[in-house]
C-alpha cells in the first residue's frame, strides 16, 4: 500500500487561526483521550506544514512544543495581544496620520508597530519554555521537533517586489524559486523571522520599519 503523505495547512485570520487549533485539539483529543498533546507530537503527525498569518502563529506555538491550551491563550489573552500588537503612540504615527485624526479621521494610516511585534515574538516564543524559537533556524527546526524528513513552508508577501516569498526548512527542496531560476541561495531564517513576515497586517494597520 501506498504511504500517504500528510500536509497540514495553516490558514490566515485571527478568529479562524482560533478555530484551527480548537480542530486540532478536538481531533487529538479523540485519538488520545487520556494524553496530553503538544505541539511536537502534532506536528510529527504530518509530512509538511504550510502557514500564513494567523497559521503562522499558530505553528510558532506548535514549534513552541505548548499545548493546545497555550496555544489559545495565545489569541484569547489580552495582555498578550496587545504586547504583539502594540498601538503606536502619537509620535509614531506618520503624516498624514495626525492631521486626518484632527478632523476625526481615524481608519486611514498606520496604527500597530512591527518592531515592538518582532521584539514580543522573539521573547514570548520559547521551545520546552527554555530556547528561543528566534535562536533556531527553519532547517534546523525538523530535528528537534523529532521528524528530519519533516518539512516547514511559510509564505510571506514581499510588499517591496510585490510578490510572494515562501521561507522553507527544506534546503534542497526542489520547489524552491532559487532552484527554479539556477541560483543557489537559501534564505536561513528562523521561523519567528518567518511568521514575523507572514504576520504583518496591511500597511494601513503596520508602519513600515521592519526590523
Amino acid at each position: 500500500m501506498e504511504q500517504k503523505y500528510k500536509i497540514l495547512s495553516l490558514d490566515g485570520g485571527g478568529s479562524w487561526a482560533i478555530l484551527q487549533v480548537l480542530t486540532l485539539k478536538d481531533i487529538f483529543q479523540k485519538k488520545y483521550p487520556r494524553k496530553e498533546i503538544k505541539g511536537h507530537e502534532v506536528l510529527r503527525h504530518f509530512d509538511l506544514v504550510i502557514a500564513n498569518s494567523g497559521g503562522s502563529m499558530v505553528l510558532a506555538a506548535l514549534a513552541c512544543n505548548w499545548t493546545f491550551d497555550e496555544i489559545i491563550k495565545l489569541f484569547d489573552d489580552k495582555t498578550i495581544r496587545e504586547k504583539i500588537f502594540k498601538k503606536l503612540n502619537f509620535w509614531q504615527r506618520y503624516f498624514p496620520v495626525n492631521f486626518m485624526r484632527l478632523f476625526g479621521v481615524k481608519s486611514v494610516g498606520t496604527r500597530y508597530s512591527t518592531t515592538d511585534k518582532k521584539k514580543t515574538l522573539e521573547n514570548i516564543l520559547r521551545i520546552n519554555n527554555k530556547t528561543k524559537l528566534n535562536d533556531v533556524t527553519l532547517s534546523e527546526l525538523p530535528k528537534i521537533i523529532g521528524k528530519e524528513s519533516f518539512e516547514i513552508v511559510v509564505t510571506t508577501f514581499d510588499i517591496i517586489n510585490k510578490r510572494a516569498k515562501l521561507f522553507r526548512s527544506n534546503k534542497k527542496s526542489k520547489a524552491r524559486a532559487e532552484v527554479i531560476a539556477g541560483l543557489s541561495h537559501f534564505d536561513e531564517v528562523s521561523l519567528v523571522e518567518a511568521i514575523h513576515g507572514a504576520s504583518n497586517a496591511p500597511v494601513n494597520y503596520f508602519d513600515f520599519r521592519l526590523l
